[in-house]
């Protein structure tokens, strides 16, 4: 039977990833990734078919930020807000003007740029329904803190704020470093950076003085611009079992090697299932490499279903079971292997990390896919997983679009503070190939453990707890 790459190869498909760099949506990096997915999957004797997608893609080119008044100083920039908008290559010079907390109130702001405090407030773990292992009694994370409370880029632009200048408050500049962030939202045609706490303090110190300063966001806009998603099948050796799929996905998009490095397990995935000419599971198995969870207001079909939600309403005859349709039985998401957690320390002015992997959150979404899950984990070393239920319409990652489709699901989504950080080693320092290895070999003992169990006994999705909850935050979402 084929095995799984061993630690040196599996080392070595990462380090080539990260070589890439930042692999935004749509960007050449991405593509080249997608294109070498592609060519290894076809290499080993598997069809592989494409699903072209079109958008509008925002790719930032430089970004500066100087306060004019007396001698020109420039500031750091942590990184731009991403699809915010873009200035001529001089940048957009005006007054400046402290416009309070995120969302920000920008009365009397028209003309000037706008310096927006955005706090990174500790979130209750309580919202995320454990079913195994330990969290603490609160997560503080930059993703977190910009879609709590995210400043209001559409608001400036129609109040006549000429740009907006987002500070990171509670996060150590080298955390803040590099942030994608937010990147759920729509293009806003209103230029905005990222900016650390120090920086903010003097800009607005300079606001105080009606001082003016200087926004440089220059940014390539593309109109139509093409992006892939990819999929291939594995077949099942039972020809009793035709009618069943297993439905294995991940995304290829992402701003490091963590985020995503998912489409190199499926890779190894279904390289180990097609076995040495004798397909190695009974179930059809489609394993499925999304694009545009960096862009899901435009790609995806479901925002709550994530990028996942586009390729399931196109490929319906692959798992929802309709006449003549497969059958999918189960879903299982791969995301983020080998993430080391790094914490802010001494007062969040430094950014180090704890020499623990970040905690392994693994969505189960039902009771029988929890001991599938827990009986393919215990043999991995290292490991720090924490099991969760799908509660208050909170399902992180691309395991959402399965489980809202009704699958019973396993989906490893690992969250660290860095996650959707760009890097100028690609990630490498936040990365353990050891880790990533045996989250890999986990995997493969889930998806053996999942052909071995009946239809019936997998079940379906679990129905979220604290629906009536969840029901009025995707309303309000």
């Amino acid at each position: 039977m084929a095995t799984l790459p061993d630690l040196s190869e599996f080392t070595r498909w990462n380090e080539e990833l990260a070589g890439l760099g930042s692999r935004l949506t749509g960007t050449a990096a991405h593509q080249r990734y997608v294109d070498m997915l592609a060519e290894r999957l076809e290499a080993a004797g598997l069809k592989v078919h494409r699903d072209e997608l079109r958008f509008r893609r925002w790719e930032p080119r430089r970004a500066e930020l100087h306060l004019d008044s007396g001698e020109r100083r420039r500031l750091h920039v942590t990184s731009p807000f991403p699809y915010s908008g873009e200035t001529p290559a001089d940048g957009i010079t005006a007054p400046l003007a402290h416009c309070g907390r995120a969302p920000g109130s920008f009365t009397g702001a028209a003309g000037r740029i706008a310096i927006v405090d955005v706090p990174n407030p500790p979130v209750p773990t309580a919202l995320l329904r454990r079913r195994s292992g330990r969290l603490p009694l609160t997560l503080t994370n930059p993703m977190l803190g910009s879609f709590v409370r995210p400043p209001d880029i559409a608001a400036a632009r129609a109040a006549g704020v000429r740009a907006v200048v987002c500070v990171w408050r509670s996060v150590s500049t080298d955390n803040a470093a590099g942030q994608v962030l937010p990147f759920t939202t729509t293009y806003q045609g209103c230029p905005a950076l990222w900016v650390d706490g120090p920086s903010g303090d003097v800009l607005i110190d300079a606001a105080r003085r009606g001082e003016d300063a200087t926004v440089v966001l220059e940014a390539a806009v593309t109109d139509n611009a093409a992006t892939h998603t990819i999929w291939t099948e594995v077949a099942g050796a039972d020809p009793s079992r035709t009618d069943e799929t297993v439905v294995v996905n991940t995304h290829t998009d992402g701003p490091n090697l963590i985020e995503e490095n998912g489409g190199l397990a499926l890779l190894a995935l279904a390289r180990y299932g097609l076995g040495n000419g004798n397909p190695r599971w009974r179930r059809r198995h489609v394993f499925t490499f999304v694009t545009g969870h960096f862009r899901m207001p435009d790609l995806a079909v479901d925002h709550h279903g994530q990028a996942t939600s586009t390729w399931l309403e196109s490929h319906h005859d692959l798992w929802d079971g309709a006449a003549r349709h497969h059958r999918a039985v189960a879903g299982v998401t791969v995301e983020h292997l080998g993430a080391m957690e790094w914490e802010d320390r001494r007062g969040r002015t430094q950014y180090a990390p704890t020499g623990l992997p970040a905690h392994e959150l693994v969505y189960t979404g039902n009771p029988e896919m929890e001991r599938i899950y827990q009986a393919a984990c215990r043999l991995q070393r290292p490991r720090r997983p924490v099991t969760l239920r799908p509660a208050f319409g909170v399902y992180f990652g691309e395991g959402a679009g399965l489980y809202r489709a009704g699958l019973p699901t396993i989906s490893l989504v690992s969250g660290p503070s860095y996650l959707v950080a760009e890097a100028h080693d690609g990630g490498r320092r936040w990365f353990d190939a050891r880790l990533a290895r045996a989250q890999l070999g986990t995997f493969a003992r889930v998806l053996d453990e999942i052909d071995h169990t009946p239809a019936p006994q997998l079940g379906r999705a679990q129905p979220q707890a604290g629906a009536a909850l969840a029901h009025l935050i995707e309303r309000l979402t």
